[in-house]
């Protein structure tokens, strides 16, 4: 499968059947297809990201994580595990627990220049969404095949295809 190299994938072959029933449904049908099947893959590696993230006081990293499609074209389709946003206390520090931060410095006091900076802190590197998907990518694999085989022969049957 074609992609940008930094982004895992995961490369679907199925039996000569469904590939048929697939090729004869319409663009608009097989987008829908395919978005579902792979979104119940995704939910695999979100539970097992779920089950590796840190638990803090509230649990709101856990919460918030989620799977979201982020393009829908034909055969292609691309679906990422993200943390949900725009609520106040939703778990945006995410990322930073996944990646860490680089140590950081208080340079100021009330607007004064400190003669030294003072040490802050950093975030160190804990992964857990990689290591989800890693431990998950081949379940998810095979929920999306038996979801897209369930899925394309329920539509197909829809149009009278057999």
């Amino acid at each position: 499968m074609y992609g940008k190299p930094d982004i895992p994938m995961v490369a679907l072959k199925g039996d000569k059947e469904t590939i048929m029933m697939f090729n004869k449904l319409s663009d608009p049908d097989r987008e829908k297809v395919m978005e579902r099947a792979v979104k119940k893959g995704a939910q695999a590696v979100v539970s097992e990201a779920r089950m590796r993230a840190p638990m803090g006081k509230t649990g709101t990293l856990k919460k918030n994580i989620k799977e979201v499609i982020l393009t829908s074209e034909g055969f292609f389709v691309s679906v990422g595990i993200s943390f949900k946003t725009g609520l106040r206390g939703a778990g945006f520090y995410g990322l930073f627990i996944e990646k860490g931060t680089k140590p950081r410095y208080q340079k100021k006091r009330n607007k004064v220049p400190l003669r030294t900076p003072k040490f802050v802190g950093e975030m160190p590197r804990t992964p857990f969404l990689e290591p989800a998907f890693e431990a998950k990518k081949g379940q998810a694999a095979k929920i999306i095949m038996r979801a897209i085989q369930k899925d394309v022969m329920k539509t197909a049957k829809k149009y009278g295809y057999k």
